[in-house]
């Protein structure tokens, strides 16, 4: 039996820039698994969606909005990191004066996206305590998540390498927009965070999202370093891959 070509995550992710902004819903749906998550922070505060349904519902209206979907193609957005690795895409951009740091991260299973985190940073000030950090209380996987990431970052933090290096997976993956390319496997990540040591942590970050569903976790903090957006995904309570997108500059 011929096996039929899966496509990798970058693939989806382009697809998906190239159709939202021509509005049709189904072939925009086409590109994600029916139990995907979605964790990603608007306007109004940070969004959850759970499965096709939910989706459904908020691709219908950001299509219905006044001016229509976005066209990234062919807008002001300039993108400043585009990377895919297999079943991973991350991307940042940044729209000058109106959009000032976005961050967007793809997971696909079986060439459909099943996980997405995403954020864009309007250029205003953002006050400590002026929106929840998430949407309301962690279910019972994402507080399993949440707990798994804060012992990794504790562990970072410390220095403790040893004990970061065995919470991920045997393949674990890692994709930096700062450093322009990834790090597979254990041996590499653990050399990218020795490097890095808690440079973008250095001081008391504060939290503008602090999401975590199913084995997804999605963190977007401030400080003096400047704005960091910070994606998890668990298996097997090991981390398995990891994303950071970072922009110095004041917030």
């Amino acid at each position: 039996m011929e096996q039929k070509n899966v496509r990798e995550c970058m693939e989806v992710l382009t697809h998906h820039m190239r159709v939202l902004a021509g509005g049709d819903i189904d072939e925009i749906m086409s590109d994600y698994d029916e139990n995907m998550i979605g964790i990603s922070y608007e306007d109004d505060g940070v969004q959850l969606v759970k499965g096709s349904e939910d989706l459904r519902k908020q691709i219908e209206m950001v299509c219905g909005q006044a001016g229509g979907p976005p066209d990234v193609e062919n807008s002001p957005l300039k993108i400043t990191y585009l990377e895919g690795h297999g079943d991973y895409a991350v991307i940042a951009l940044s729209a000058e004066p109106f959009l000032s740091f976005g961050a967007h991260t793809y997971i696909s299973k079986n060439g459909k996206a099943i996980y997405t985190t995403g954020y864009h940073h309007q250029p205003r000030p953002f006050t400590e305590g002026q929106m929840p950090v998430r949407v309301g209380e962690l279910s019972e996987s994402g507080r399993h998540t949440r707990g798994i990431v804060e012992q990794y970052l504790k562990a970072l933090q410390a220095g403790a390498m040893e004990t970061a290096a065995t919470m991920r997976s045997k393949d674990t993956l890692l994709m930096a927009d700062y450093e322009k390319q990834h790090y597979a496997g254990q041996d590499a990540v653990r050399a990218f965070w020795e490097k890095e040591g808690n440079r973008l942590r250095t001081g008391e970050p504060v939290y503008i999202v602090d999401e975590a569903e199913g084995p997804l976790a999605f963190l977007v903090y401030k400080n003096e370093q400047g704005m960091t957006a910070e994606t998890y995904l668990i298996e097997n309570d090991r981390i398995i891959f990891e994303s950071i997108v970072h922009k110095d500059g004041k917030f």
